[in-house]
């Protein structure tokens, strides 16, 4: 075996053990986080493994709180935490994004803004809701919603519908056209509720204007 083969094995071996060595160190990354210069504050559940994490810069987002399960997968984070808007993340068990939300401020009132995604575990998106407010003060704000849901595993709309529901705690109503699609996009069924600028936010039998199929 000549000398340039063995350097060259060598090498390799080396190299074989370096990536193992970065890889266990990732592992163990969140068991050492509290000695981060950047930690703010940590919590740890009983078997003494990470429950919270809030550092103030994490993945190029500022005051980022983690939260992970007994395990040690992470189950939620949320980045600018404490503080509007807040960006809101949740994991399933396998470390995958299945749902993503905003909170924001409202004038005065704090809610779910802009865009809501679900996904499933396969990373299709499954449903949609874009939030909008209307009214002033927090007593006569009217929170609505525009869903779009998926067929699963496709991007294909099933149903579009809106809800509307006031800030102080009303149920939450129908409003607007609802629909329904089949898997080739054919309206199959579609219902007209009271318009969601109705500040009547009341749900009643008499708030359907019109059914048609």
């Amino acid at each position: 075996m000549t000398n340039r083969v063995i350097c060259y094995i060598s090498l390799c071996f080396f190299m074989l053990l370096s990536c193992k060595k970065s890889t266990d160190d990732k592992s163990s990354y969140f068991s050492k986080e509290d000695k981060r210069a950047d930690t703010l504050e940590v919590i740890y559940h009983q078997n003494k493994k990470i429950k919270e994490l809030f550092l103030s810069q994490y993945e190029n987002k500022k005051n980022v709180k983690l939260f992970f399960s007994e395990n040690g997968k992470i189950e939620k984070k949320v980045s600018n935490f404490n503080s509007y808007p807040e960006d809101h993340y949740e994991y399933n068990q396998n470390g995958k994004l299945i749902h993503q939300w905003r909170q924001g401020n409202i004038g005065g009132c704090i809610a779910i803004i802009d865009r809501e995604i679900f996904w499933d575990d396969k990373e299709n998106i499954t449903k949609e809701i874009i939030h909008k407010s209307i009214g002033n003060s927090c007593s006569e704000k009217i929170l609505l919603h525009e869903i779009k849901e998926y067929f699963p595993g496709t991007k294909k709309v099933r149903s579009l519908s809106n809800t509307h529901e006031s800030y102080e705690g009303s149920s939450e109503c129908p409003c607007g056209i609802w629909k329904e699609y089949d898997k080739d996009q054919r309206l199959v069924g579609q219902t007209k509720y009271v318009d969601c600028s109705d500040t009547n936010i009341f749900c009643e039998d008499g708030n359907i204007d019109n059914e048609n199929y």
